[in-house]
């Protein structure tokens, strides 16, 4: 079974979904940059609030969603085939060495 042939990239782009989402990041980031006082301010009370007020709700919420991927992996659900092809592009290890290198970036990331 040959894979179907490649779109190329910019056709499969959904403009409405980037230019919104770009639009909003540039937005935040443009009032960091404006006004760094205030925004410092504002991310430290929403962090504050989030921590202090519904953490105990984050982590459970967090809970609940990976007991529903573990039940739904372990279900009759978890052998559906997501897409048209029935081999996966990359082998176990090969997945297994991309999340590991993901963990390490972000750990980089926070860390250093």
């Amino acid at each position: 079974m040959q894979d179907p042939p490649r779109q190329e990239p910019v056709k499969n782009i959904d403009w409405f979904i980037f230019g919104t989402g770009s639009a909003i990041l540039t937005a935040f980031v443009l009032t960091i940059i404006a006004t760094p006082e205030s925004s410092a301010a504002a991310i430290n009370s929403l962090y504050e609030f989030v921590t202090t007020r519904i953490g105990v709700i984050y982590v459970v919420t967090a809970i609940l969603v990976f007991g529903f991927l573990l039940w739904l992996a372990l279900s009759q659900y978890g052998n559906v085939v997501l897409g048209d092809r029935l081999q996966p592009e990359h082998s176990t290890y090969s997945w297994a060495s991309m999340l590991f290198c993901a963990g390490i970036g972000a750990s980089c990331n926070n860390w250093i």
